[in-house]
């Protein structure tokens, strides 16, 4: 089995698209969350560089409820289409 083909098929590639997240980092990057506390509720986040959008997922879970604020802006090339209500994208 080729490299290529066995990344896609591979137990985190799996469990991401499952949980409905766009990349498999996202698993990395929700147990940095859990670990790290990288984001704080009602907090900011800056993603250059955005795409395919699986940091923007995890911060805007990471920031609670939209009543506690917060928000995620997203800023690439290539656009990116995961939703949320504290997410902005801009297309640069």
């Amino acid at each position: 089995m080729s490299a290529l083909r066995k990344g896609l098929t591979d137990f985190y590639s799996k469990e991401s698209k499952r949980l409905g997240y766009v990349a498999r980092s996202a698993l990395k990057l929700t147990d940095m969350q859990e670990k790290f506390k990288v984001v704080a509720r009602g907090g900011s986040v800056l993603d250059l560089g955005c795409h395919p959008g699986a940091w923007l997922q995890v911060a805007c879970q990471a920031l609670g409820p939209l009543e506690q604020g917060g928000m995620v802006v997203g800023v690439d090339l290539v656009s990116t289409n995961v939703g949320g209500n504290q997410m902005k994208f801009i297309d640069a």
